[in-house]
């Protein structure tokens, strides 16, 4: 995994809040939200803040590596091809 330490203020930190685990991961924040309800993303809670350590992340990563492909939606490019074919003109 890449090596990655954030700066809060200024001083180095491995947990990351919501937004800094999102950019970590290139999702948006309900995605982070979403695996932290769901106990799939380990995480820390101080007060109200949710914090994320980086190692945290990278095991989720790891443990959810695959080789298949299988989309989210499965379907969905099917029905958005639907008519998207050639279009008869009413030339000749």
């Amino acid at each position: 995994m890449k090596s990655y330490t954030s700066r809060r203020d200024g001083i180095p930190t491995i947990v990351l809040d919501v937004d800094e685990a999102s950019a970590y991961l290139d999702v948006n924040r309900m995605a982070i939200y979403r695996l932290v309800k769901s106990g799939d993303l380990p995480h820390v809670k101080i007060g109200s803040s949710i914090r994320i350590t980086v190692d945290a992340l990278d095991r989720f990563v790891t443990d959810h590596e695959t080789t298949d492909w299988n989309p989210a939606h499965p379907g969905r490019r099917d029905n958005a091809m639907k008519g998207k074919g050639r279009r008869k003109t009413g030339g000749k």
